[in-house]
């Protein structure tokens, strides 16, 4: 994921994270950890899809497409319910919006891949992965409008953004 990540992220990890966020710092840091978060549950179902496509077990998606379903929808509310921070209107509506782009891959993309079995044919296994690969590939402009937002929230806020690393 093409995340920006705050020099601060240290302070935060020696602090801990608040529930409640009070600075446009701390609220940022929470965004990121959202994104993260749903990155590495995301992930996590990729590579048991990649299992369960060779054995034929699809069933064991399950656990991970319910964790990463009750997670967006438990980060969507809590973001909602979220007043305003310095002005982070516009952050928090992207990232509702890539949550939103999040669930539905969830549910058009990954929950009907449970529903295979090991009759399911190698041809509409395929066709399932191009659709869900095709329907990825709209994820790098939303995070693109995230990134932009995130921008403008640090400069509004004075927070002194870290660029990627280029590992």
């Amino acid at each position: 994921m093409y995340h920006r990540i705050l020099i601060s992220i240290l302070l935060l990890a020696l602090t801990g994270f608040c529930a409640q966020a009070q600075t446009p710092l701390q609220y940022n840091n929470k965004l990121v950890n959202i994104t993260d978060s749903l990155n590495a549950k995301g992930s996590r179902w990729v590579r048991t899809f990649k299992t369960a496509k060779v054995i034929k077990e699809f069933g064991t998606l399950k656990p991970y497409r319910s964790d990463l379903q009750e997670y967006i929808n438990r980060k969507m509310a809590e973001l909602k319910a979220d007043g305003d921070v310095d002005g982070s209107g516009e952050l928090k509506k992207a990232v509702l919006e890539f949550l939103d782009y999040e669930k539905n891959m969830v549910d058009n993309h990954f929950m009907p891949m449970e529903q295979f079995n090991e009759t399911t044919t190698d041809e509409d296994i395929k066709a399932a992965v191009l659709s869900l690969s095709q329907e990825s590939q709209k994820e790098e402009a939303i995070l693109m409008k995230v990134d932009a937002a995130q921008d403008a929230y640090a400069r509004k806020n004075n927070i002194k953004m870290e660029e990627p690393s280029t590992k």
